[in-house]
């Protein structure tokens, strides 16, 4: 990935990372992130012998010269084949907790920068004093507890740009007024502070309903990037309404949000100082016709997991 023409961030196989770390990092030297592709043994019987393969593999990755290096870094499933009764099942046994300890026991102090929605239990970094230095976390948490367990661990932190994943419930912790980005990924969702420092707020559902849309944005009123992400986004109806004199960036990202759609945001009050508006999917013609009438870029664009916010 590119930030302002330079290579922000890249996705390494874990396997060659050992061996082109240094030479990466010599070629991108203002690289901020790495995403370490996931680590699976696919059709192994032997499930700890599975195991010691995945992780001594992510070992042979966090203990390599050039890891110490990095700012940021994120990791996918590290795991191996689910067995019942001998027979393969759907999905895997994952090792992402006891790699997210390996990890703790190396050197992190150049870390600003987290990814751990793959491991299965975060205790260990919690406790640690790596949390307390990263200035972004992206995170899944499994249950009302875990979440209750962060957000404790996160008071007083130097973090201000938070991707949180999860049954998260009703939001109203006041670790959340400290943070300048805020990323939320819930099937339900209340919105329960003032995010009065919010400058990116970003949130996917499967559906994006009208309420928690509205909710939203009269709340953050001064954000300057806004996405809203659903495979269905009926909510941005509710834009309209919006006052966000801010906004800069706008990403619609939804099935149900074509060159029609686009050209009714592009229309809106809140799209008056727009410069950016991001959508699924939108054909060439469409997209300069929208471009030459509002003089917005409008981008068709891929999700991608990243460590940075884009």
């Amino acid at each position: 990935m590119f930030r302002r023409g330079f290579i922000d961030e890249v996705q390494v196989d874990p396997w060659i990372f050992p061996n082109v770390g240094e030479w990466l990092l010599r070629d991108a030297p203002v690289l901020r992130g790495v995403r370490f592709a996931g680590i699976t043994e696919d059709g192994m019987t032997d499930e700890a012998g599975a195991a010691a393969r995945v992780l001594a593999t992510w070992q042979q990755v966090i203990t390599c010269p050039a890891f110490r290096l990095l700012r940021g870094v994120g990791f996918g499933v590290l795991g191996y084949d689910c067995r019942v009764f001998g027979e393969v099942t759907p999905g895997w046994e994952s090792v992402g907790g006891e790699a997210l300890i390996a990890l703790l026991a190396t050197d992190t102090s150049r870390l600003d920068a987290l990814d751990v929605r793959h491991a299965k239990s975060h205790k260990p970094l919690y406790a640690d004093p790596l949390l307390q230095q990263l200035a972004r976390l992206e995170i899944w948490l499994h249950n009302i507890n875990d979440s209750q367990a962060l957000f404790a661990a996160l008071t007083g932190s130097r973090v201000r740009s938070l991707a949180v994943s999860g049954d998260l419930g009703t939001l109203k912790e006041p670790v959340l007024a400290m943070l300048t980005e805020l990323r939320i990924e819930s099937l339900a969702l209340e919105l329960d502070w003032v995010p009065a420092k919010l400058e990116r707020f970003a949130f996917a559902t499967k559906t994006i309903r009208d309420e928690p849309v509205e909710r939203a944005i009269v709340c953050a009123r001064n954000v300057r990037e806004l996405h809203l992400d659903g495979g269905q986004v009926p909510g941005w109806r509710r834009l309209a309404r919006a006052e966000l004199p801010q906004l800069r960036v706008l990403r619609v990202y939804g099935d149900d949000i074509g060159a029609t759609e686009a050209e009714k945001i592009l229309r809106m009050p809140c799209a008056a100082q727009l410069e950016v508006l991001q959508l699924k999917q939108i054909d060439d013609a469409a997209r300069d016709r929208l471009e030459r009438r509002f003089g917005v870029l409008v981008e068709a664009i891929e999700l991608r997991p990243c460590v940075y916010w884009r």
